[in-house]
């Protein structure tokens, strides 16, 4: 995958061809992303460009396939965060044992609208999802990674495991419920547990499909793993 940041620009890249070859941008890419030149024979330079974004969006991403005979290989193109992530400093600090922490507000991006997961944890995504009055965004744990010191600026970040243990231990699910809500987690196109759970990603990865988060209900909070391609929520803690 080539990432690709706000500004946009071209970025060169060396095709091994031993035939004729032919290469073309999905239509997500209309407009924003080209690549030159379309065909050729043999080893060749290619240039991705990427136009700057200015929408008020966080990810914008595009396939660029070559074809060489019954050969074919796809490029993803992804731009990253454009818009920026908006959340305040809350004045929820708990202590447990020796350690101390102030959590922000639920991160929001504006432009976070997608309708649906693609199902696919290797690919950072976001959504918001809006019932009546609320509106909760929700990442994947590829977003959240890719793009934490956007999300979490100095002197925040976005939690370790060992950070959702304090707080674990600090609260339970009743005040964590009453506090943090209960927008329940994304996942393809549907909102699971809304108003029943609350999900929050840390930053502490488990394995290849897996990292850890916190949940909560009424009657309990703890720190589990979960599939990286659903989509909960994060707050920022310092």
């Amino acid at each position: 995958a080539l990432y690709v940041t706000t500004a946009g620009g071209d970025y060169p890249v060396v095709l091994a061809s031993n035939a004729s070859w032919a290469a073309a941008v999905s239509a997500e890419g209309d407009g924003w992303c080209t690549v030159t030149p379309t065909s050729g024979t043999g080893r060749s330079a290619l240039t991705f460009t990427v136009a700057e974004s200015t929408l008020d969006a966080p990810d914008r991403s595009a396939t660029v396939t070559i074809t060489a005979g019954t050969l074919t290989q796809t490029v993803a193109v992804w731009q990253t965060l454009t818009a920026t992530p908006t959340y305040a400093a809350s004045t929820q600090t708990w202590t447990f044992g020796s350690s101390t922490l102030t959590w922000s507000d639920a991160i929001q991006i504006p432009g976070c609208n997608k309708d649906t997961y693609e199902n696919n944890g290797a690919e950072p995504q976001c959504r918001s999802y809006t019932s009546g009055t609320n509106t909760w965004y929700y990442y994947n744990w590829p977003y959240v990674n890719q793009h934490a010191a956007q999300l979490c600026p100095s002197p925040w970040r976005v939690p370790t495991k060992d950070d959702l243990d304090v707080l674990v231990g600090a609260t339970n699910g009743a005040t964590l419920m009453s506090s943090w809500g209960s927008a329940g987690y994304a996942l393809g196109s549907s909102i699971y547990y809304v108003g029943s759970y609350g999900y929050y990603w840390s930053s502490t990865e488990l394995a290849t499909s897996y990292a850890y988060c916190m949940r909560f209900d009424t009657g309990n909070a703890y720190t589990p793993s979960a599939f990286k391609d659903q989509g909960y929520q994060v707050r920022c803690v310092q």
